[in-house]
């Protein structure tokens, strides 16, 4: 059965990428512990800074268009390759 977690505030740095971070390795976490089969956790982060990129250190392996916001914000033919080379295991 699937979950969705939705956190979401209209303020900038209330820290909603910390929460949604930690609760999705949390998950992850207990879900490994639990030996749950084909256990998967998918973070997404909308938010134009990307400080979810920062902490799972993945910064460095894209650029600024490739975050999911500049993917949102623009028109590009090439999305959905960029999106799914995002894709980090869980």
């Amino acid at each position: 059965m699937s979950r969705v977690f939705v956190l979401t505030n209209h303020k900038r740095g209330v820290g909603k990428s910390t929460c949604g971070t930690t609760i999705a390795l949390g998950i992850a976490g207990v879900l490994r512990r639990a030996g749950a089969a084909n256990a998967r956790v998918l973070l997404i982060d909308t938010d134009s800074q990307c400080h979810v990129m920062l902490v799972t250190n993945v910064r460095n392996a894209y650029n600024a268009e490739d975050r999911l916001y500049a993917m949102l914000a623009a028109d590009r033919p090439n999305a959905a390759q960029t999106m799914a080379k995002c894709i980090v295991p869980s």
